[in-house]
């Protein structure tokens, strides 16, 4: 891999899906079910009170055995969205609101920007939480906003998280009582895939960098692990939400940026450039096959996790968001009524769900 500063890409290749003579058919966002879930629902969930983005970062050591243990991709995800809604309920308690519940949307991204493997979350957080009454079960909650966000209380949460998903990786046995990690078993089972992310962990050359760059305001950064807590997003502007949730959805690359050098390498650009000036990065085809392998995530892999009171199986769920129940209803029937004017029977539940499997695939 080399850094570019300013690569000739090839006229003809420029923006093309063709790469060592085999050509893909490009497909649009709106061909996903991923994109038809959040057109429809996520608007539903988060437009209507305020909401905010959590961002945490794992240090190079742990992501390597997130991305491709499934089991503790889920754990380690699970101890930070529960510290995090516990935090938002422990600052509600301290307002008075003994009966509050916060939700989440999170997505896990498994790449970074200059296509390199770097697994981490992006948590689309309701920024408060729902007050309940327990002598009044119908009653629809109310939000209640959280407390403006300080710069400890990023910090302090992170120290949190930290110190429980170490935990959680020494009772795995992933790390031993020094903090090193061991030897993933990836390294026996699939020694090719183990070495192909070896190659893709770094996005860049760390030595160009000449110093660390400052976490900036709502961010803190602890021996490795980062939390980002800038974003936040008012009710009522809806295209900031629309934007943010096409930038956690997005996929791994961007078409568009993709291009061939005359020299016949894979060059890459950045979205902006790097404190360093450099603008991409450049791969042997050989090797960009290597990075795009590793992005593939391990079979039966929740990529986006809905929590708290935005759960499916959450008792407040129907309560909060409009007509969440109506819709699957009204759903399912037009799916029944459009089979059986096709004189079919109507599918199960799972008969849908593997149906709909095989038509995204």
């Amino acid at each position: 891999m080399d850094l570019a500063k300013a690569p000739t890409p090839d006229p003809e290749l420029r923006g093309s899906s063709c790469l060592a003579g085999v050509r893909y058919r490009r497909r649009t966002p709106e061909d996903s079910v991923l994109y038809r879930v959040l057109a429809e629902h996520l608007e539903t969930f988060l437009a209507r009170i305020d909401s905010g983005q959590w961002v945490l970062t794992l240090p190079f050591r742990i992501r390597y055995l997130v991305a491709f243990d499934r089991e503790l991709c889920r754990e380690v995800r699970a101890v930070f969205l529960r510290t995090l809604l516990s935090w938002l309920r422990s600052a509600a308690r301290k307002r008075g609101i003994p009966e509050g519940h916060s939700g989440a949307v999170t997505f896990t991204q498994r790449f970074g920007s200059s296509v390199n493997l770097n697994p981490h979350f992006h948590a689309l957080v309701l920024d408060g939480v729902f007050q309940t009454d327990p002598g009044r079960t119908a009653r629809q909650p109310s939000f209640r906003p959280a407390p403006p966000l300080h710069d400890a209380d990023v910090e302090g949460l992170l120290v949190r998280v930290r110190n429980r998903i170490l935990a959680l990786l020494r009772r795995r046995g992933y790390l031993d009582d020094e903090g090193l990690p061991g030897r993933h078993r990836l390294e026996e089972d699939q020694p090719l895939l183990a070495a192909c992310s070896a190659a893709a962990r770094p996005g860049y050359d760390p030595s160009l960098r000449t110093t660390m760059p400052s976490p900036g305001p709502l961010c803190a950064r602890v021996h490795g692990f980062s939390l980002h807590g800038n974003v936040r997003i008012p009710a009522r502007e809806r295209h900031r939400l629309e934007r943010l949730s096409r930038y956690v959805a997005r996929p791994a690359i961007a078409s568009e940026r993709l291009s061939r050098t005359e020299d016949g390498k894979v060059h890459y650009r950045f979205r902006r450039p790097l404190s360093d000036g450099s603008v991409g990065v450049c791969f042997d085809p050989s090797t960009f096959l290597e990075r795009l392998a590793v992005l593939v995530p391990p079979p039966r892999s929740h990529l986006v996790v809905y929590s708290g009171v935005l759960a499916p199986n959450s008792s407040l769920r129907s309560r909060i968001v409009p007509g969440a129940r109506g819709a699957k209803r009204q759903a399912q029937s037009e799916g029944d009524g459009q089979a059986a004017r096709a004189g079919q029977a109507p599918l199960a539940p799972a008969s849908c769900r593997r149906r709909m499997a095989g038509q995204s695939s």
